[in-house]
Formats: structure tokens, sequence, C-alpha cells
């Protein structure tokens, strides 16, 4: 298990045309939320290195500082990186929950030093992920968590590469999934859909990262 540390754009660089376009991305998911009601939203991805993680987490750190109640969960249980993203211990959290390690749900959610933003990080996993995730027991915390929060955002694995990503987006209100530019390959993201489809999963859009004629690394 590696970790993984994912810039906070929208903390560092408000100002900035990535920040922008976050913004505007969070228009256009208030617009669907509301419209649908919407309260558990997935961030996933066809394969690895899409940019869905540093999606995830900046769109939370922003509906934050726009007053809402967040909670930011890291369902990649096997390429963890909110613990190390927010600086906070990941001695317990969403796979302690699920395998039973802790009975108390609240012990498995952190506040973060951002004001309206929590985090579940993934916790010290010893048992298959894609068994926990597909367990009675994560329904149990997405009803916890959409009753406490005003939103859950939740980082998954890519589509393609185990059935982790597919297992939560039957669980969820609705999935997003990020495409890169040069990256991302047609077959892979045909597979992804048929997943979601498959899964019954109400697929929300697509956020289109890294366009050339942008100056930053940026998501579009």
């Amino acid at each position: 298990m590696t970790n993984k540390e994912i810039p906070l754009m929208t903390l560092f660089a408000k100002q900035s045309l990535v920040v922008e376009q976050m913004r505007s991305i969070r228009a256009s998911l208030n617009y669907i939320t509301e419209r649908q009601e919407i309260a558990t939203i997935l961030f996933s991805s066809a394969e690895m290195n899409e940019g869905k993680s540093t999606v995830a987490a900046n769109l939370a750190t922003l509906y934050a500082e726009s007053g809402k109640n967040v909670l930011l969960v890291d369902g990649d249980l096997r390429n963890p990186s909110i613990h190390t993203t927010f600086q906070v211990t990941n001695e317990c959290g969403l796979s302690n929950w699920l395998n039973g390690e802790t009975q108390d749900i609240e012990k498995a959610i952190q506040e973060t030093a951002i004001n309206g933003l929590s985090v579940t990080t993934s916790g010290s996993l010893k048992s298959d992920p894609a068994t926990l995730l597909d367990s009675s027991k994560m329904d149990d915390f997405l009803l916890f968590a959409k009753d406490q929060f005003d939103l859950v955002m939740i980082d998954t694995t890519p589509m393609t590469a185990v059935s982790d990503a597919q297992i939560l987006s039957a669980k969820v209100d609705g999935t997003l999934i990020v495409v890169r530019e040069n990256v991302t390959k047609k077959k892979a993201l045909k597979k992804t859909f048929n997943l979601l489809r498959l899964s019954g999963s109400n697929l929300l859009g697509m956020i289109y990262n890294g366009a050339r004629n942008s100056v930053y690394t940026g998501y579009y």
C-alpha cells in the first residue's frame, strides 16, 4: 500500500485558472445534486493517474469553504491519499469500521483543519477490500454519513483495475468519472461505462482533466 499526497490548489492557488475551473465544476454539480437530491458522490476513473483523487479532495475543500458540511471518504483502500493530503492519522478509518475493529462509527470520522470538512481515511487494511466494501456495514456507514453531512464525497479505485469502484458505484447516489487528456484510453473508458451500466450506477457526468491549452495541469 502506497501513500500519495494530493495538491490542494483550492487552498494555495485560489486565484488560479485551475481553481476557477473547479468552481465551475462545483456550480454544475450544484444544479445536478439539487435537482436529483444527490447526497453521496463517488469519484473514479477508467485507469490510474487520471486525477480522480485530486479532483475529489479539491472539490470537497471548495464545498466546505462554501458553507457545506462535507465528509470526504477514502474508499481507495489499496492506494489511499486522504490521510497524507489532510495530515491526519490513518490508525482508524473506513476499513477498521467495516471489519469490526471499531464499533463506534464516529471514531472513523475526523475533522480537518478546514472548517466544515471532515474525512474518513482508508484505515489499517487487514482484509480483502472488495469484500469489505460489498458488506452491509458499508451501507450502514453511508446511511450514517448522509444523516450527519450535507454532502459525502468518496474517492475510490479506477473502475477497470479492481471491482471496488463498481461495488461502491451501486451504493451511492451518483458517480463522476475523471478522464485525462492523452492518458485515458477509449477502450478503458468504454469498459468503465459498461461496468457502471451493469452496476446500475447513476452516472452524473465526466470531468475532463489536463487540457493542453492551460498553463496549469488543471481540471476542465
